[in-house]
């Protein structure tokens, strides 16, 4: 009886070993998707200010 309530016991901190883990990757994954939308803003900018110079330096 003592061995199979430390396997439960065991099973449970293996459950919750990899939650936390998918918790961390969870984390790591909204940072770096954060990372790209800051990326892809500065390149919409950087699009958007050329434009903008290119239109007042043609005849546009």
């Amino acid at each position: 009886m003592l061995e199979k309530w430390l396997d439960s016991l065991k099973a449970a901190i293996e459950s919750l070993e990899g939650r936390v883990g998918l918790q961390e990757l969870s984390i790591q994954v909204r940072q770096r998707l954060e990372e790209i939308m800051r990326s892809f803003e500065v390149i919409v900018l950087l699009l958007l200010l050329l434009v903008l110079y290119a239109r007042k330096h043609t005849l546009l």
